[in-house]
């Protein structure tokens, strides 16, 4: 019914009868779906990272420890000193440091018979520079996140 190249030509027809169009759409857009809106602005501006510590503990939220047991999460202190050995400096790579800090959360729980901080740290690394994998490694955390929040969306429809 509704397709993509209709939809676009429709859009400039409607540019061309008024140059102002593509900022009411937004607006509309805007108050209509504001969390698709937030989520889009966001990832333009960001990337599909984690950038805050709202949306890092909600990340945490999402852990789940071995055997039905609370998960076990370092401190953010407790994750920049783990992590320091592989990340000196987070302007230099494709990540944020909440996206890094999370995953190594993640791992902790996800590897439970692993004592050793600095093996699981070595596999965060590798994780978020992995190329092999279908996606970009710096948006691994964020999609992680955003596939358990749709999950539990499905849950409560």
């Amino acid at each position: 019914m509704y397709d993509l190249q209709t939809a676009d030509r429709l859009f400039k027809e409607m540019m061309a009868e008024d140059p102002r169009f593509a900022e009411k759409l937004i607006m509309d857009f805007r108050r209509t779906m504001p969390e698709e809106y937030s989520k889009t602005i966001y990832c333009k501006r960001f990337g599909k990272h984690i950038i805050d510590m709202e949306q890092y503990k909600i990340g945490l939220s999402f852990i789940k420890g071995q055997n039905g047991q609370k998960p076990q999460i370092w401190s953010i202190e407790e994750a920049e000193k783990i992590l320091s050995s592989y990340i000196k400096d987070y302007e230099s790579e494709d990540f944020y440091k909440y996206d890094a800090f999370l995953w190594l959360n993640v791992r902790r729980n996800d590897y439970p018979r692993i004592n050793d901080a600095n093996e699981i740290a070595y596999i965060v690394y590798e994780d978020l520079h992995d190329e092999d994998l279908p996606s970009d490694p710096s948006e691994r955390v964020f999609c992680w996140v955003e596939e358990h929040i749709n999950k539990e969306k499905k849950e409560f429809e």
